[in-house]
């Protein structure tokens, strides 16, 4: 039997700070079921670990294959030009513009977006769906709410990650936009 299957779903409860029973009440399971798949007595069915993958924010062939978590790659200022300025857009909203009009049929969309301040426990709701995310931070800071991580990125910085997992965007300083590069990967 395939002992990282178990072994990842044990680190990635363990990693949350999840007891067995708040991890079988997620996934409407029972501990007796969570015992037997940690102690790798049971393979879990599909259906059952696309369930736990969800509950973590991780793809299924995470728990497949025994690769850590997904951790974004942060590159700190790597040393492409600081862009000050340039396209020119309305700073009063988190406005995308788009660098790929007229590109139909693409895999990727690159935009240039300002990002202005906003308070993640106001309520507001990070962005969960399937793909990679590269953003490079072209002008300010901004903070990057990603799962339960919080990265903070200055002009010339950039972050890689995988968008399963929830994410949100903010500028670093409640007055003041920042403008970022950001490429969206959607498979």
């Amino acid at each position: 039997m395939d002992n990282n299957i178990g072994n990842k779903i044990s680190q990635l409860r363990e990693s949350a700070k999840m007891s067995k029973e708040e991890l079988a009440g997620k996934i409407f399971s029972t501990v007796h079921d969570i015992d037997l798949i940690e102690s790798n007595e049971e393979i879990p069915s599909i259906s059952i670990m696309a369930k736990i993958s969800n509950v973590f924010g991780v793809r299924i062939g995470t728990i497949l294959d025994g690769a850590e978590p997904l951790t974004p790659i942060v590159s700190k200022d790597n040393g492409l030009p600081h862009i000050k300025g340039g396209i020119s857009i309305n700073r009063d909203k988190h406005f995308p513009f788009s660098l790929a009009q007229g590109k139909s049929d693409r895999n990727m969309d690159p935009y240039i977006i300002n990002v202005n301040y906003s308070n993640p426990d106001s309520g507001t709701v990070k962005s969960k769906h399937e793909g990679e995310e590269f953003i490079y931070v072209l002008d300010g800071e901004i903070i990057i709410y990603y799962g339960e991580q919080t990265y903070e990125l200055s002009c010339g910085d950039s972050i890689y990650f995988d968008s399963i997992v929830p994410h949100h965007l903010s500028s670093r300083e409640t007055d003041k936009s920042a403008k970022v590069l950001a490429i969206k990967y959607l498979p």
